[in-house]
């Protein structure tokens, strides 16, 4: 994705160096929150489209309790 476009980011950061591939512009948003990553994905099966969820083997049981309630 980085070879497409850059990560969005409207704060400084401190150099190309330290913070790679970061634009006002980018196109890639980074979500550290599980509760959002499923309701992106459950969003996007909705429109009949195939998705994956990949994460931390170490967030596997908050993954596996948040779909097993549905």
């Amino acid at each position: 994705a980085y070879e497409v476009t850059n990560k969005q980011w409207d704060a400084g950061y401190l150099s190309a160096q330290v913070d790679e591939h970061m634009a006002v512009t980018g196109q890639v948003t980074e979500q550290l929150s599980e509760h959002q990553m499923e309701g992106f994905l459950e969003g996007y099966l909705l429109t009949g489209r195939h998705g994956i969820w990949s994460s931390y083997e170490s967030f596997v049981h908050v993954i596996d309790s948040m779909l097993n309630k549905q």
